[in-house]
């Protein structure tokens, strides 16, 4: 219901429609997603949630940012700590070894003047350790040398500093390994058998504007020295 409010300005009655407390509620307001909802992971293994908030009513933007924080918030990382609409944050859970064979709950509330939303999120901590990490490394640097010659507009080089993580620590047949630079995350998968079986391949997402890769790549055989080519974009990242 529209309110009215009225003036008594030395003369005349005037009445002027005012809506502002309800549009300034209504631009407020926004949709949360969190990918994934929970994780499988070992101690020590990152947790990358990705979090996006969308305003509900199209082509209004709020200049203020939404805030995110997580309870509890012991061993959780939140980068950035506020976003605004079509923004991409990460919320990076570390268990410890104190955590396995428990499944640990985070609320994650997101808040902007004064209009709030809260998921919750889960990881299921189990035993075991990352075997995979120096293969996973030479896998990233053979795409990494394709990318900086022929996908040069990506701004991918030898230079570009990673830090990785194990994920998916259980499977056997197909593993999974996630670095992230500055700017991208990626993904990187290979077939563990021999050749001609033997395939890689990796995705890309920008952190912070694509909770979706926009990019993969795949080399059809690692021991064969295959050289990588473009691949179809798989729809979601791995987790």
């Amino acid at each position: 219901m529209k309110k009215y409010i009225s003036i008594l300005l030395f003369g005349p009655l005037i009445v002027i429609n005012s809506s502002c407390d309800i549009f300034l509620k209504e631009v407020s307001e926004f949709t949360m997603t969190i990918y994934p909802d929970s994780m499988q992971a070992i101690a020590g293994q990152k947790c990358a949630f990705l979090i996006q908030a969308e305003n509900r009513i199209d082509g209004r933007a709020m200049k203020d940012a939404i805030s995110i924080s997580a309870n509890p918030s012991t061993n959780v990382t939140i980068n950035p700590g506020s976003l605004k609409s079509g923004e991409i944050a990460e919320i990076t859970i570390t268990p410890s070894s104190a955590d396995i064979n428990k499944t640990l709950y985070y609320k994650i509330r997101t808040k902007r003047e004064g209009f709030e939303q809260e998921e919750t999120i889960g990881v299921k901590v189990v035993s075991g350790t990352d075997q995979f990490a120096g293969t996973a490394v030479q896998i990233r640097d053979r795409f990494v040398s394709y990318l900086e010659t022929y996908q040069s507009h990506l701004g991918i080089t030898g230079n570009t500093e990673w830090t990785g993580t194990i994920v998916t620590p259980n499977l056997t047949v197909v593993s999974n390994y996630l670095f992230f630079s500055d700017n991208w995350e990626m993904g990187v998968t290979w077939h563990v058998t021999v050749a001609p079986n033997d395939w890689a391949k990796i995705y890309l997402r920008r952190r912070y504007s694509e909770i979706r890769p926009s990019h993969a790549f795949r080399i059809s055989s690692l021991s064969a020295a295959a050289s990588p080519v473009p691949s179809s974009v798989p729809y979601n990242v791995i987790r």
